[in-house]
């Protein structure tokens, strides 16, 4: 089940991770602020801090239940802090598989060595 925080929070991650396809459209030619392999990083520290402020409102909505007197108000605060912790696990794993992806990308050859290293056949 997929509601529409984890989906904005999949179109953040997706938007972070193709920011740097978007500027090497550009090619500006000065200095990079930020390389283009190490967009991982960032976007893994975004979806993490995204995963926590879902972790907070989960707690807090858990414990907003405990001290609602009508069941079903706590049933209903129960479910949605349900629904928020599913949705900080999935910033979770989201935010540990950029912050992988970027490792891999980071260790990966770059430049002319990577190029004679290539299995790719160029005519």
């Amino acid at each position: 089940m997929v509601d529409a925080r984890s989906r904005g929070a999949l179109l953040l991650a997706l938007a972070v991770m193709a920011a740097p396809a978007a500027a090497r459209a550009e090619d500006r030619g000065g200095p990079e602020l930020i390389p283009p392999h190490r967009w991982g990083y960032v976007a893994g520290g975004a979806l993490g801090l995204t995963g926590a402020g879902f972790g907070f409102l989960a707690r807090s909505e858990a414990l907003r239940a405990t001290t609602l007197t009508s069941a079903r108000d706590s049933s209903a605060a129960m479910s949605l802090a349900r629904g928020h912790a599913a949705t900080a696990n999935l910033c979770y794993a989201m935010a540990g598989a950029a912050a992988l992806y970027a490792l891999v990308l980071e260790l990966l050859p770059r430049g002319p060595a990577a190029d004679a290293a290539s299995l790719a056949f160029r005519f």
